[in-house]
């Protein structure tokens, strides 16, 4: 009954946390084995900060297991394009087309780094999308990944410059 409002207290923020980090498809299984991690290490939960940092922080790292375990799988699900089609018919009715565009641009952006990122291993792709795509900070990145502040430092200097490599191999041209 106790762990029932925790959840209830809890679930919305971290589906947020877990949905910009795992494919939509993937979201719910992996709020579940979150929910399973937290209530595994309750015992252990030392009310030296936030109860929801304690949460978000095992998501993000059930997050960092998903593309662990998941690594090289990169598969579209159609049903995925179907939704995607559907949310773009639903923004396009509700757009003009200047922002239409750069609506179209910006995704052409993402898809173009979501294929460099693919590439990369999850350690160097999770600190990419903490510290560059979330703007978090690198010592929150440290914290979250169980890794040093220093490390966090090299693997983004390494991981820049993978992914810059990566982004010419594309042709997407010299950052």
């Amino acid at each position: 009954m106790a762990f029932n409002k925790i959840v209830d207290r809890v679930e919305l923020p971290l589906k947020q946390v877990i949905r910009r980090h795992v494919p939509q498809q993937e979201v719910h299984g992996v709020l579940s084995e979150s929910l399973v991690k937290i209530w595994q290490a309750l015992p252990g939960y030392q009310e030296k900060g936030q109860f929801l940092a304690f949460c978000k922080k095992i998501a993000l790292r059930t997050c960092y297991d998903f593309w662990r375990v998941h690594y090289r799988r990169i598969e579209i699900q159609e049903t995925d394009l179907q939704e995607a089609a559907r949310t773009f018919e639903n923004w396009l009715e509700s757009r003009d087309k200047e922002s239409w565009l750069e609506g179209q641009r910006l995704a052409d952006l993402r898809g173009i780094l979501d294929m460099a990122l693919s590439d990369m291993c999850p350690e160097d792709r999770m600190v990419i999308q903490m510290v560059y795509l979330e703007e978090r900070p690198a010592a929150e990145a440290a914290e979250v990944m169980g890794i040093s502040w220093a490390n966090v430092k090299v693997r983004l200097f390494r991981a820049r410059k993978r992914l810059r490599k990566r982004l010419i191999e594309m042709g997407v041209g010299s950052l």
